[in-house]
């Protein structure tokens, strides 16, 4: 017995003096050794050594902040919640999840309300253990997710008392997203705002909320004297789907509004075949925006129609008319502004009387384009005219003013010594980018299939590729031309080649597998598109391959497309890492491809991505679990259902009963 009491008094002293020697150490100039001493001091179970610990929280080495956290956690956290708090938002991962898995193990529910924001963190891994921390708290995923709603939409109304017109913008449009009816009056009183730009999103957010409270405040502010005001009405009854009281504002004294309405008629899900004749009369509007608007508001409002455009909208064939018939004389007394307008109406509606009008008005803006423009460039320049590459002007061999401008200007098209007797020679009226827009034109118009092989064949390459792209929308078999293509030495065209590579005929799979080896990024990208338009099973090998390599938009969205369940667990694998925020669109393109492969495996994966912060991609891995069709997935879409955006409730809504078919 003495022996033992012995032995404990030893044992106390060389504790104390450890614990001595560690306090002296906090003080060291070596990270390492002040980590040590925390952790040694976290380990001694004396609470007084806490209050040595909380400065260190704050030193410089990470190493350091992440002992002290978790020596707090040892010493019992309670009475320094707040510092610990702090630690959630430190630079390094390791030092925010040592202060979130303590916060989780404190069973205080302050800990809830500083847990709570870290559900949005853009790391996983914080994202995880806060969920779980929660748990531990008391709180079930659900309840995570609705005290997430209410702390965001608190967060938007105190936004709406700032000064900055842009950040009141901002909240309004964000109250919009969340659907709640019980705040339509908060947005009613932002219609009298100063901002016009707080007004249009005030409008549009009462739109998306729509009642009868928000359809009177936006019928009001629609008959405002001020334009801006009644555009803005006019998006928000866009919103809403009010498509009659739209049709209303198509005759508008102001063109903005006319232009405003017309938008929200080809957004429009529903397209009543009485509202036609008003979308029509829209296409004989002075104004080109407007007109042309309306052009694709006509196209749109008559896809699904088995009749004719023509015959709806007998006012398209009136226009042609009084345009004047499409000939070389009327086109050279039309001014430039009228040819663009003309043909961005004709190109925005199918139908063999539109595609007969483009058919007569591309050749000749070509021709007229390439007869003004002969004179502007260099015989030696006018080579690439005629489908052979004008070699470029060799670079001064040493930096020099003088050197340098003569080498600019040699790269841009002159005209040669001509007899003075000349007239005055002035600039093209007709520009190549008409050129180009009257063939991108034709696109999906395949009686225009000789006139681009023409084109595609020889001339300018900016409008041989254009050719060559619009070529491919119309379906006609094209290999030679396709494969002279490919072989050329202007990147554009050799581009183009690339994406009309389904053009190729039984030839096409074995030359996008070719391109996939290319060290051209974008010929790359063309072969993966091709093998996933032909949707080549053989090729998912490659495909997997070449998505080592480089994670590609391109090959994802093709094995989409060819719907081998082999790339499940390679796009899954994408996702078990966050993108950075300039990168999101890509994660939003692997969850949408996991959902076309309709794997039940790629379920659980895509079940996490319905707790990421981005609600694009919230919404996405929601639909994307409609077609895993996985009944287990039902709980995690019935806690989405308390997300703050209303589309993503609906959404979930919706996966959730299509599962349970």
């Amino acid at each position: 017995m003495r022996r033992a009491v012995l032995v404990l008094c030893c044992a106390l002293a060389a504790c104390n003096l450890e614990q001595e020697r560690a306090r002296e150490a906090l003080s060291s100039a070596e990270p390492v050794m002040r980590a040590e001493a925390v952790s040694v001091l976290g380990r001694s179970g004396d609470v007084k050594n806490a209050a040595l610990i909380v400065p260190l929280l704050r030193d410089p080495s990470a190493r350091v902040r992440r002992n002290a956290v978790a020596a707090l956690g040892a010493l019992g956290p309670d009475s320094y919640i707040g510092k610990l708090g702090g630690r959630l938002r430190d630079g390094d991962l390791e030092v925010r999840l040592a202060a979130v898995r303590v916060l989780g193990d404190t069973k205080n529910k302050r800990a809830v309300k500083l847990l709570v924001p870290r559900l949005e963190d853009p790391s996983l891994l914080i994202r995880r253990a806060a969920a779980r921390a929660l748990e531990r708290l008391g709180l079930t995923p659900r309840q995570q997710r609705e005290r997430m709603a209410r702390a965001e939409l608190a967060r938007q109304l105190e936004r709406l008392k700032l000064t900055d017109a842009q950040l009141r913008a901002s909240a309004a449009r964000q109250i919009g997203l969340a659907g709640r009816a019980d705040h339509v009056p908060a947005l009613i009183k932002l219609l009298a705002d100063r901002s016009p730009l707080v007004v249009t999103e005030a409008a549009r957010a009462l739109g998306l909320m729509g009642g009868k409270k928000a359809t009177t405040a936006l019928v009001k502010l629609a008959a405002s004297k001020r334009s801006v005001d009644r555009v803005a009405a006019v998006g928000g009854l866009a919103a809403m789907g009010a498509l009659k009281r739209l049709a209303g504002f198509t005759t508008d004294p102001s063109p903005d509004v006319r232009l405003s309405a017309l938008v929200g008629l080809v957004a429009a899900r529903q397209r009543p075949p009485a509202l036609t004749a008003t979308v029509c009369v829209g296409l004989l509007d002075p104004d080109p925006g407007v007109a042309i608007q309306a052009a694709r508001a006509v196209a749109a409002w008559t896809a699904d129609r088995k009749k004719s455009v023509g015959i709806l909208c007998p006012q398209l064939m009136r226009l042609i008319k009084e345009r004047g018939a499409i000939t070389p004389q009327s086109v050279a007394r039309k001014d430039p502004a009228s040819l663009r307008r003309l043909v961005g109406m004709l190109s925005a509606i199918p139908g063999n009387n539109t595609t007969a009008a483009l058919l007569l008005l591309g050749p000749m803006l070509h021709r007229a384009w390439q007869k003004q423009a002969a004179p502007w460039i260099k015989p030696a320049q006018w080579r690439t005219l005629a489908g052979r590459q004008a070699a470029p002007p060799a670079k001064p061999a040493k930096p020099g003013k003088r050197k340098n401008i003569s080498h600019l200007l040699a790269r841009f098209p002159e005209r040669p010594a001509a007899d003075l007797s000349e007239a005055p020679l002035m600039p093209p009226d007709i520009s190549r980018e008409l050129v180009k827009a009257s063939i991108l034109a034709m696109k999906g118009r395949p009686d225009a299939g000789i006139w681009l092989a023409d084109v595609a064949r020889e001339g300018d390459p900016v409008l041989r590729a254009a050719a060559i792209d619009t070529l491919a929308t119309t379906g006609i078999a094209a290999p030679a031309l396709v494969s002279a293509a490919l072989k050329s030495h202007n990147a554009g065209i050799r581009q183009a080649g690339a994406r009309a590579c389904a053009l190729l005929g039984r030839g096409a799979p074995a030359a996008a597998l070719k391109m996939l080896k290319s060290k051209d990024f974008d010929v790359r990208a063309a072969g993966a598109r091709c093998l996933g338009t032909l949707r080549h099973v053989p090729a998912v090998a490659p495909l997997l391959r070449s998505l080592a390599r480089e994670k590609q938009v391109a090959v994802i969205r093709a094995l989409a497309s060819i719907g081998d369940r082999r790339a499940t667990t390679h796009l899954a694998a994408l996702l078990q890492q966050d993108h950075h925020a300039d990168r999101l669109g890509e994660r939003r393109v692997v969850v949408d491809a996991l959902g076309k492969l309709g794997d039940p495996a790629a379920a659980p994966t895509l079940e996490r991505e319905l707790s990421h912060p981005h609600p694009e991609v919230r919404i996405a891995a929601a639909r994307a679990l409609a077609r895993a069709g996985r009944p287990a997935s039902v709980a995690p879409l019935t806690v989405c259902q308390a997300d703050y955006h209303a589309r993503i409730r609906r959404t979930c809504a919706a996966t959730i009963k299509a599962l349970k078919q």
